[in-house]
């Protein structure tokens, strides 16, 4: 296939798309809030301090929030006309700076797996080594953060180039594609989709094989509980992501969608990140009694501040 140019203020939008966007928007910006409250919370609060498991939730925020931010820069506003004059400020600014925000969605995709799969891995080694799983230092998560960066990106050295490049060209704001680059780029997602599915089932059965042969084990039940289900949860909703990444690839060969979800393919694709990228603070705040409780207390706190404190009214005055 040809490359071909894309000139990004000619886009028009349609309901659907423009429905999602408000609707991601609103949720976004509660979600991003809460993440950094959560944030936070765990830095200051006394009872998150000896687990490694909330520095490894704090390392999930934080890519979160990131990768929520790149997809409005990287394939949000190109949606909507009327904010492409932000797109082509950015171009202005910091030529070239695009081309690495749409291959960062790619890279993001890549992290989530490896950021999931640290939960997964942390409840096997809370049974496995219960007196020392807790012991790794900050440094230690600083190493594994930077070894995540490094490894995510070694899917992209099996394509050559980048899938898009944005230049302005006569005052207009243009994307060249190459479709041959994508549609590869897409493949590489599918094939590590599978990788991580089957990855992601055989940490799971492993744990499940270790608490069956484990019978006593001196962490706390309910903290246990609250690590396996929070893991666990989190891990199904990354499932989501990665099933549809094979299911796209597939259709990108056998053209099996219908020409309507065809068309809203980049929205749907953007709803499925979402519910990954955005759910991890509510299966906290559901999951996790230490979060719950900190942030009910907080609530209440809150409520009362709001509420003030009650007028006295004296009997004289109505005398």
């Amino acid at each position: 296939m040809e490359n071909y140019t894309v000139y990004m203020e000619d886009v028009t939008i349609d309901t659907v798309t423009e429905t999602v966007a408000i609707v991601s928007f609103l949720v976004g910006i509660i979600s991003i809030s809460l993440m950094v409250f959560l944030f936070f919370l765990i830095c200051f609060g006394k009872r998150y301090k000896k687990h490694l498991f909330y520095r490894l939730v704090q390392l999930d925020f934080v890519t979160n929030i990131l990768c929520h931010i790149n997809t409005w820069f990287a394939i949000r506003i190109e949606m909507h006309p009327d904010l492409v004059f932000i797109l082509k400020f950015i171009e202005y600014t910091v030529p070239g700076l695009l081309k690495w925000l749409k291959y960062l969605c790619y890279w993001f995709f890549h992290v989530h797996f490896w950021t999931a799969e640290l939960l997964t891995l942390h409840r096997m080694a809370s049974i496995l080594f219960p007196y020392r799983y807790n012991k790794i230092s900050n440094c230690c998560c600083i190493v594994i953060f930077i070894v995540i960066v490094i490894v995510s990106h070694i899917p992209k050295l099996i394509w050559t180039g980048f899938l898009y490049e944005i230049y302005i060209v006569d005052g207009k704001l243009i994307a060249i594609v190459y479709p041959n680059t994508v549609k590869t780029a897409i493949d590489v997602v599918a094939v590590f989709s599978i990788i991580y599915i089957a990855l992601i089932i055989t940490t799971g059965a492993e744990y499940l094989w270790f608490v069956l042969q484990l019978v006593d084990v001196t962490s706390k039940a309910s903290i246990k509980r609250t690590l396996r289900n929070t893991s666990t949860v989190y891990s199904l909703v990354y499932m989501g992501e990665v099933v549809w990444s094979v299911l796209n690839a597939a259709n990108s060969h056998f053209h099996f969608f219908s020409p309507w979800l065809t068309e809203h393919n980049t929205t749907f694709l953007l709803i499925v990140s979402d519910i990954f990228t955005l759910s991890l603070p509510y299966i906290l705040i559901f999951l996790d009694k230490n979060v719950k409780d900190d942030v009910w207390s907080c609530f209440k706190k809150c409520s009362t501040l709001i509420q003030g404190t009650p007028a006295v009214v004296s009997r004289s005055s109505f005398i």
